[in-house]
């Protein structure tokens, strides 16, 4: 769910107003709950600046990452070839829709700073949230898909931090230990065993 790399209250601000759509009776309250967790989990400056950290330094998927805890979040520790399968089945949306959509905004982002011309932060803007429409139909798909997968685990803590890692391991990298205690730390505040 990468909203860039913007200070910590513009993340905050669309976060907020996406909760509020989730909660609120709109349209987005026939969503599923994963992406009502994620918009609650990424509402967490730190946790935002974690992701995009992730997401920029460790080439991970932000909604896969998302999901992994989320899966956690519902006692359910997965396999390799279980994120593997869901790795593979979000790979060509994240390719072709999710970082072309990123990278424009990024690019506009610049040359809105450069020109200071309204329309093309008014431009921005709208691709903006067309990457979050985007990640929104893919955390959809990842749930309608894989909602159900997991093995039953006891300990959400050790469970959130064992599917990190494999999905780190998954994506040939090492996520700092920092990011992911505090990561574990956030799911346990607003999901408690």
């Amino acid at each position: 769910m990468d909203i860039g790399t913007i200070d910590a209250s513009i993340i905050q601000e669309s976060t907020r107003s996406n909760l509020k759509e989730a909660t609120g009776g709109s349209e987005m309250d026939r969503e599923g709950s994963f992406w009502k967790f994620s918009l609650e989990f990424y509402s967490d400056p730190t946790v935002a600046r974690i992701c995009i950290d992730l997401q920029d330094r460790h080439s991970s998927d932000v909604n896969i990452l998302l999901f992994v805890l989320w899966c956690a979040s519902r006692h359910r520790r997965l396999s390799p070839l279980e994120l593997e399968g869901v790795v593979a089945s979000v790979a060509g949306w994240q390719n072709e829709v999710v970082r072309p959509l990123r990278g424009v905004r990024r690019n506009l982002k610049q040359l809105a700073l450069d020109l200071a011309l309204e329309p093309i932060v008014d431009l921005r803007e709208a691709v903006k949230k067309q990457e979050l429409e985007a990640e929104r139909l893919q955390q959809s798909l990842m749930e309608a898909k894989f909602g159900e997968i997991g093995s039953p685990a006891s300990d959400r803590a050790a469970t959130a931090s064992s599917n990190a890692e494999l999905y780190a391991t998954l994506a040939g990298q090492v996520f700092p230990t920092t990011h992911v205690m505090a990561l574990v730390a956030r799911l346990q505040a607003i999901r408690p065993n």
